[in-house]
């Protein structure tokens, strides 16, 4: 397993693809930022965050990103936005 910061394309794709497979697949969560003909979940939280990827046989197996406060405009309640879990932050 390879854990790395996620600067490329292909990378965010494939975490994009990982997160629509557990909320959306798994969970059967309706999130915001969803891409059903591409099967990608994103929000805007993703434009300005540091984001980290655990990658196994070229594959996005887990996932965090890291949003500055400073750098994101979060709102006045952006931190209800934001679900802390065991493969990494999300949309709640």
């Amino acid at each position: 397993m390879e854990i790395r910061e996620v600067t490329s394309d292909e990378d965010r794709e494939k975490v994009f693809r990982l997160r629509y497979d557990v909320y959306i697949t798994e969970m059967d969560r309706g999130t915001q930022g969803v891409d059903h003909k591409n099967r990608l979940l994103y929000d805007e939280l993703d434009e300005n965050c540091v984001m980290v990827g655990a990658f196994e046989n070229g594959r996005a197996v887990g996932t965090v990103r890291v949003n500055h406060a400073w750098k994101t405009d979060i709102g006045e309640n952006g931190g209800d936005k934001l679900v802390h879990g065991s493969g990494g932050i999300f949309p709640a």
